[in-house]
């Protein structure tokens, strides 16, 4: 089995991959990663199969290919197969005479499969979810190549299986809950305009446990609270000819005691005249959609919880690494600077200025995670007031001008005549405008440029970064935006970043109530846009 030829990694490729597909495209996922597979390395047969969750011993292939060509999805046997393996451990390869270790697999021996590699998927919590794997009827050239690939693979494909059945478990469950709502009878009853009963059904009887003739006749406003009384009453007057129908919802005991909540219809039947005759009242029990929307809340303020809980322990780890590397920029720009004294030899000052770089490059990765821990906890509150952008600007240009003296680039401010002041928090406005240049530096070839573009209209006041460096595919534009987003790319190998520095800057202009636009070609170079709304910011 030979590797097509390409210029590029095998892990790279399939990293490039993942990266283009979003996990949301589930339906045509595991084909699209079946045939990249095939188009990287060239096998045979490929296929994802899912366990059977209930004999856990069969498996169903939810994508076959062979030759790179799709096939009919099958069911096939675990026992005395490869994958019987796989699925009690983790990766199993196999470069040669795998049938003939595993000789009661008979689709190995029809197929005259001679190697074999697969991989299990794992649900989050560790459970086996089913298996990806490759056959060929050659020996396996690159066996290694080829297992870090599948297990790189894997975990996408079980995050996106994981997805497929969760969506399966929903549409099971809300079928089973559509079947008893549709079964359930309602409450229906009918009372005159002065609340006699003249009609209950037998839903109506069940519900509050008595038997029709006991309730026909009687006052449908007995044992009701004055508050109750006066709410219904306040509600009876709003029905008109022009607008009979209302809608309320109540708890109240069933008949074995249970509190349940009721959504009621209630439709006044008038006379010629306008006159009040009767009201008819519809009640359906919703205790299940009430406990379903308080679950949805309790869930909700649960990972609400989470996110502040994982933000403050994000902080508070950036906290306490902080202080020592601070204490280690200090000492190695003093051994750097040789402020006691000459070294005897010079490699000790290359050596200080490595770490001196090293340390201030962790201290940037602290300082952006701390950043974006702060933006999505909600800890961080603006301050607006009038700014002079231009001055903003020009004071960040001056500050990022030694790393571009490094690189040779051309930094340029161009700005639209008649500029307005903008409302904005100015310390966050300098970290944006600082975190834009800062990447556009970094991915900007030697003797490029850099420019930032002030303009506006009528609706908003907009900051342009432009630069003349490698550029992004258009497919990769939100990924670029979000926390530790970053495109795999040949010539993005050496620069350094975590991804975080673009995705701090959109959380800061949505603040602001603005938003964050991309123009890019590959190559040719990018444009981010920050728009700000003129009309004042919340404080």
């Amino acid at each position: 089995m030979a590797m097509q030829k390409t210029t590029r990694p095998p892990v790279d490729q399939i990293l490039e991959f993942l990266a283009r597909h979003h996990s949301d495209d589930v339906d045509n996922f595991f084909g699209a990663l079946l045939a990249e597979i095939h188009g990287i390395f060239n096998v045979d047969y490929a296929f994802v199969g899912k366990l059977d969750s209930c004999s856990s011993s069969d498996v169903d292939t939810l994508a076959f290919i062979a030759h790179g060509h799709p096939q009919d999805n099958f069911r096939y046997s675990l026992k005395g197969t490869p994958c019987e393996d796989v699925l009690n451990g983790t990766t199993c390869c196999f470069t040669k005479d795998v049938a003939a270790k595993f000789p009661q697999d008979p689709h190995l021996i029809d197929m005259k499969i001679e190697s074999y590699i697969g991989t299990i998927l794992l649900s989050s919590s560790h459970v086996p979810l089913g298996v990806l794997s490759v056959m060929s009827k050659s020996p396996i050239s690159a066996p290694d190549d080829l297992r870090r690939v599948l297990e790189i693979a894997s975990m996408r494909a079980a995050s996106t299986l994981e997805l497929l059945l969760a969506d399966d478990e929903i549409r099971k469950t809300n079928a089973r809950y559509h079947a008893v709502v549709e079964d359930q009878m309602e409450l229906v009853s009918r009372y005159d305009s002065k609340g006699v009963r003249t009609f209950v059904n037998d839903a109506y009887c069940s519900f509050n446990n008595v038997r029709r003739e006991d309730l026909i006749g009687t006052s449908a406003y007995a044992g009701m609270s004055p508050e109750a009384l006066q709410n219904l009453m306040t509600l009876h007057d709003r029905l008109t000819p022009s607008s009979p129908l209302a809608h309320f919802e109540t708890s109240a005991k069933n008949a074995e005691g249970n509190t349940v909540w009721v959504q009621w219809s209630k439709r006044g039947l008038f006379d010629a005249d306008g006159n009040l005759l009767e009201i008819q009242a519809v009640g359906r029990d919703v205790t299940e959609q009430k406990l379903a929307e308080q679950q949805r809340k309790v869930a909700l303020i649960q990972a609400e919880r989470a996110n502040k809980v994982k933000s403050e322990f994000l902080a508070n780890m950036s906290h306490e690494l902080r202080t020592p590397l601070n204490s280690v920029i200090g000492f190695a720009e003093i051994l750097k600077d040789q402020t006691f004294g000459v070294h005897v030899t010079p490699r000790y000052t290359e050596y200080a200025g490595d770490i001196l770089n090293s340390a201030r490059h962790l201290l940037s990765v602290i300082n952006d995670i701390l950043d974006i821990s702060r933006v999505e906890s909600g800890e961080i509150d603006l301050h607006p007031e009038f700014v002079d952008v231009v001055s903003v600007c020009t004071g960040c240009l001056s500050m990022m001008r030694p790393q571009a003296d490094d690189k040779k680039l051309v930094l340029d401010l161009i700005r639209q005549p008649g500029l307005p002041e903008l409302r904005a928090d100015k310390r966050h406005l300098r970290q944006i405008v600082l975190n834009a240049l800062s990447n556009a530096i970094r991915f900007t070839p030697d003797g490029g440029a850099v420019t930032i573009t002030l303009g506006y209209d009528d609706a908003a006041f907009t900051i342009a970064v432009s630069d003349t460096g490698i550029g992004i595919a258009e497919e990769d534009f939100d990924l670029v935006l979000e926390p530790f987003g970053q495109v795999r790319h040949d010539s993005t190998v050496t620069h350094a970043g975590t991804g975080l520095g673009l995705a701090i800057c959109k959380r800061l202009v949505e603040l602001h109530g603005g938003s964050v636009s991309l123009q890019s070609k590959l190559d040719k170079g990018t444009t981010i846009i920050f728009s700000f709304p003129l009309e004042p910011v919340a404080g």
